[in-house]
Formats: C-alpha cells, sequence, structure tokens
C-alpha cells in the first residue's frame, strides 16, 4: 500500500530469524499488496514472452486476498510499459506495451491511477471486511496492524453483507467461522470456489438463534 514499504520491510527483517513469525509477516505483507508491478531490465517487445512472471505475483495475491474481485498489474520491461488485470475467470491485458519517454501522459495516467483510484476501482470488494474487535475493517486500511491479521486464511475472519431474500434492496451481515475451502481462490480460470461456515449478525453481534 502507499507509502507503508519501509514499515513492512523493517517487519520482515525483525523476524529474519525466526521462521515461523517471518512466515506470519509475509503472508501479512501480501494481504497489504494492491497492484503489482513486473521489472525488467531490457526492453522486449514480446510481451507474452515475460507475462509468466508477473501471472505467478497476480495469482499469489489472490490466493491471500480473498476480498480481491480483480487484481491489477504492469510489466515493465526497459522503456515499455504494459498493462494487465487478472480476475477468477480469467486474465487481460495488453498485446503491446508502449514506450514510457514517447508516451509521458500515458505513463503519469496509469501511476495516478494506482494511487488515486477508489479500492473498489482497484478490484477491493467492499462488502467484506476482517473481523475486528470493537468493529470490523477494510483489509486495506492502514489503521490495521500486522498483529490483526490471522494466521492464515483458514482462521481470518471475515464480515460480508448479502441482500436479504426477497427484500434486494436490504442487505444482511455475516460473519465467517471459518474457511471450509480455499484451495482454488486463486483460480483463473475455471472455478475459483472459496466456501466458508457462517453465522448471521444482528447489531453487530451473533445471533444468538443461528
Amino acid at each position: 500500500m502507499e507509502g507503508e514499504g519501509e514499515r513492512w520491510e523493517n517487519e520482515l527483517k525483525k523476524h529474519n530469524d525466526n521462521q515461523a513469525e517471518l512466515i506470519k509477516s509475509i503472508i501479512a505483507w501480501w494481504l497489504r499488496v494492491s497492484v503489482i508491478i513486473e521489472v525488467k531490465r531490457k526492453n522486449d517487445p514480446d510481451v507474452l514472452a515475460r507475462v509468466t512472471q508477473l501471472m505467478t505475483y497476480l495469482r499469489q495475491v489472490l490466493r491471500e486476498q480473498l476480498d480481491r474481485w480483480f487484481v491489477p498489474g504492469f510489466l515493465l520491461t526497459g522503456t515499455q510499459l504494459a498493462a494487465w488485470v487478472v480476475d477468477r475467470s480469467g486474465a487481460f491485458g495488453t498485446q503491446k506495451s508502449f514506450n514510457f519517454h514517447k508516451e509521458p501522459k500515458k505513463f503519469i495516467q496509469v501511476i495516478l491511477a494506482c494511487s488515486t483510484l477508489p479500492p473498489t476501482r482497484l478490484g477491493w470488494d467492499t462488502t467484506m471486511m476482517l473481523w475486528k474487535t470493537p468493529s470490523p475493517v477494510y483489509s486495506f486500511s492502514k489503521t490495521l496492524k500486522f498483529e490483526d491479521y490471522a494466521k492464515n486464511a483458514y482462521t481470518r475472519q471475515w464480515v460480508f453483507t448479502m441482500p436479504v431474500r426477497d427484500q434486494p434492496h436490504e442487505r444482511e451481515s455475516f460473519i465467517t467461522t471459518k474457511a471450509l475451502s480455499v484451495v482454488r481462490a486463486e483460480c483463473m480460470q475455471g472455478r475459483a470456489t472459496v466456501v466458508w461456515a457462517v453465522q448471521r449478525l444482528k447489531d453487530g453481534k451473533v445471533a444468538s438463534d443461528e
């Protein structure tokens, strides 16, 4: 996330000698990634030949961030930039890159978009929030601390809203108690099914009759 690079680098370095804590830090770091940029030193007009590594990183984001609809990614090769977007149904992008020295306005537009677009335009599902006492927060919130993240996707709790049956203009909230299956969360083709066990929330508390 913007302005957090140094903070998270220090967090990772702090746990270099403790593998278990280092793994937790790495997972928390992936949960904070907004946009992926893969950098190659030399120009390469063949975007498709270089995009495989970028897809690997984007897939990792989908695996860890269950509250993402899609993830933008950029391939920077020398002075060339190509843009891609992946979601849980596939990937699409530019087959040809552009030279950001020759088209600086286009390059500035891309960078500004990454910095200023609202979370939903960058792929975040704002119907989902991380459970945190006393109230849930968005996973991209800068108020979250490392300790607020559960150690893995199975124990991480989410609060989400859904339309009420037969009342499409009304919404009700649920809290996940545990993940039953997240093994296909990173799929970019086919069924990217995620299954949770949930309970209904009423006034911020688990409903006693659920």
